[in-house]
């Protein structure tokens, strides 16, 4: 146990500072998964996106999870999250991870049309690979939890895309900004501000009963993403009669709650058993 707990203190410390997570990907098994990477679902070097299968195993018609990660919207790789595509796929999931353009390359709302986008790839092609295009399910960490609730809740993204809602069966915010605007920090005031008024950025601002069942789920001892944005939402979808499912995890921070998502580090919180029950649930 030595090893896990060395690059779990690392990781933990790290995450905030855009440590790379190629470190815990060392330790997924290799014979467990087979991918397809850097398939293009746009023009720019970033639309690119890595599609995870479990291995020896032929899927027909199974239900797709795609992830969106985090980073605040100006860092992160899809190379990065190897062991979440291993840990869903080897449940029977086609798991599809996308990259999309960063700030200060672009500001808001271009990543999250690239990530409506890379959904529409994956509307028209996942057949291809075994997956069912009416069963998605989409995920997401810190601002990649973001981007998932603005393409379920700001309908234009999904419209525009020709993405049709009844295709989507779930969204899952992990420790989500979902009520942060007006901001104070720098950077975040400039990726948003191309929002005008500031709330056009923000989830919150267009929540509705979607038919979608959201999971948010965020650790009480986040020190980042304050957990009052998920209990906030929740709140919101509750007063919309949305169906919302809200898990807080205490002794979880940040980072914690998205490396319990691997297997080796599933001790921190139950946050993988809780969101395959809810997708398996959502996607009957």
């Amino acid at each position: 146990m030595r090893p896990i707990l060395s690059i779990m203190f690392f990781l933990a410390a790290g995450i905030q500072a855009c440590s790379p997570l190629h470190l815990l990907n060392n330790f997924v098994p290799g014979n467990s998964y087979t991918t397809t990477n850097n398939i293009s679902y746009g023009q720019h070097t970033r639309q690119q996106l890595d599609i995870y299968t479990a291995a020896n195993k032929t899927c027909s018609n199974c239900p797709v999870l795609v992830f969106f990660h985090g980073g605040a919207w100006h860092t992160g790789e899809k190379e990065e999250y190897k062991f979440l595509g291993e840990a869903f796929a080897s449940e029977g999931f086609i798991v599809v991870i996308p990259g999309f353009r960063l700030y200060p390359e672009v500001q808001f709302p271009v990543f999250i049309e690239d990530a409506a986008q890379s959904i529409r790839w994956v509307r028209d092609n996942i057949t291809r690979y075994g997956g069912n295009p009416d069963n998605i399910n989409l995920m997401g960490h810190s601002s990649g939890a973001h981007i998932t609730m603005m393409l379920l809740f700001d309908q234009h993204y999904f419209k525009d895309g020709n993405v049709p809602r009844t295709s989507i069966k779930s969204a899952i915010g992990l420790a989500g900004p979902y009520d942060f605007l007006p901001a104070n920090e720098k950077l975040i005031v400039n990726i948003f501000s191309t929002a005008a008024p500031p709330e056009m950025g923000e989830p919150m601002h267009f929540v509705s009963n979607t038919g979608v069942p959201v999971l948010l789920a965020t650790g009480l001892e986040d020190r980042r993403v304050n957990p009052d944005n998920s209990l906030k939402l929740a709140k919101k979808l509750r007063q919309e009669n949305a169906k919302v499912k809200l898990i807080t995890y205490p002794e979880t921070g940040h980072s914690g709650i998205l490396l319990s998502l691997s297997k080796p580090l599933r001790h921190l919180s139950p946050a993988f058993a809780d969101s395959l029950a809810f997708i398996r649930e959502s996607s009957r």
